[in-house]
């Protein structure tokens, strides 16, 4: 895993100050498809739902069975959420598409890497 940058960081550090829904919303931002398209408020949040929601089985076999998310999560290394969400921005970038990975992994930390995973709580 190769060291944040202080932009990196500082960006992930934006994405964690946001609501999982404020997260998702900023998806559409980055897609082509949606490029110049104005949204309603809470039409934006529906479509990065959307849109995450078709990234979600990718991203879960990269995470979960692929890097073994739920074996990795118990090391030292991943106890703080901007190491993580960083690991795991580095697995799924290719994986992401027109996603930008931080905000991607970001989502999943925030709606519970766990829970993703299905990984016991030990």
């Amino acid at each position: 895993m190769a060291e944040l940058t202080a932009e990196q960081r500082r960006r992930v550090q934006q994405y964690l100050s946001l609501d999982t829904d404020n997260l998702v919303a900023l998806i559409p931002t980055h897609l082509p498809a949606y490029q110049g398209a104005m949204f309603s408020p809470s039409g934006q949040t529906e479509v990065g739902w959307k849109e995450f929601n078709k990234l979600k089985s990718t991203l879960s076999q990269v995470l979960c069975v692929q890097w073994g998310l739920c074996h990795r999560i118990k090391s030292e290394q991943f106890k703080d959420a901007i190491s993580l969400i960083s690991a795991m921005a580095d697995v799924i970038a290719v994986h992401s598409g027109f996603v930008p990975p931080f905000l991607a992994s970001t989502i999943i930390f925030k709606m519970g890497v766990r829970q993703l995973c299905n990984c016991p709580e030990s």
